[in-house]
């Protein structure tokens, strides 16, 4: 056996000690990954076992998407040196994206308080405190409070819901335990004195379980200024959300020209017209068939 195998074993044997078993209480655990020295929950068995076990999340989406973007001229050319995490959970993405030269501040939104106190855990002992810029909120279309369903097992699918009337989803999530959560408009934030300004910022990165349509609606004015966006598409949960093909298609074809299916399995990057944006709701119909695109503009800047 190789040393890579050997570690790899040693790592899947220790996850299972720290985790703990049946009865297991909750506790933080940290450790030292691509993307920074991250504190994240025992009791989350999707982010926080790849965090401890893989040492990275989505490590390989980073370097993909910015290398692409990189390369089309949409980073580097301005003075756009700041990125938004948005649904930022305990600051994989943020901090990663500071830690290797990418960005050199950020903005991070998570609504919900544990991820949110281990965001700032993982910012702080990132020594990033003075770079990235917290805010205890998700980003919808009103302000205000919202209903989030949690998620027991997976710290990273905790969901804000839109109807009043719970939706039942083919994972029970109409039954899940909730929360109450307050929400902010990316216009209004933006809009305070002292916040950012939109020629600042060189990246949205969102990953708001099937929230995206309802976070355009309330971001138009910002994303008029053509900053690229790196999005988590997921035909269920927007229509868990409210959104059919046709409603998402019209809302982002008011706001992008086209995007990048991002698929990593097959090495391929393809551009595409926005309108096209709805032929990726039929293949992808199951609650486990996420994939990843780059909105793109060619207003704007």
């Amino acid at each position: 056996m190789s040393i890579a195998k050997i570690k790899r074993e040693l790592r899947r044997w220790h996850w299972r000690l720290v985790r703990g078993g049946p009865g297991r209480r909750p506790r933080v655990l940290t450790a030292s990954t691509l993307n920074g020295r991250l504190s994240f929950s025992n009791m989350d068995i999707t982010i926080a076992r790849e965090l401890f076990f893989e040492r990275s999340w989505e490590f390989d989406l980073i370097t993909r998407t910015m290398a692409y973007l990189r390369e089309q001229g949409h980073l580097g050319t301005g003075p756009g040196d700041v990125m938004l995490d948005i649904g930022a959970n305990v600051g994989m993405i943020c901090i990663a994206m500071l830690k290797h030269g990418y960005f050199r501040e950020a903005l991070a939104f998570e609504p919900n308080a544990d991820n949110y106190a281990l965001l700032e855990r993982n910012i702080r002992q990132n020594r990033m405190a003075g770079a990235i810029r917290p805010y205890h909120c998700g980003l919808s279309d009103v302000a205000g409070e919202m209903v989030m369903e949690l998620s027991e097992w997976n710290f990273g699918d905790h969901r804000i819901r839109t109807s009043p009337v719970p939706i039942q989803g083919q994972q029970g999530e109409e039954r899940r335990r909730t929360v109450r959560v307050p929400v902010r408009t990316l216009d209004d934030v933006l809009a305070e004195p002292g916040a950012v300004a939109a020629q600042r910022i060189g990246l949205l990165w969102i990953d708001v379980q099937g929230h995206e349509g309802h976070f355009f609606k309330g971001a138009r004015q910002t994303l008029a200024a053509g900053m690229p966006v790196i999005s988590e598409l997921w035909p269920y949960g927007l229509r868990r959300a409210g959104f059919d093909q046709d409603s998402f298609t019209a809302l982002v074809a008011a706001i992008f020209t086209h995007f990048v299916h991002v698929d990593l399995k097959a090495n391929r990057m393809e551009r595409r017209p926005i309108a096209a944006i709805a032929d990726l709701f039929a293949p992808y119909p199951g609650p486990d068939d996420g994939q990843e695109v780059i909105f793109l503009s060619d207003r704007g800047r």
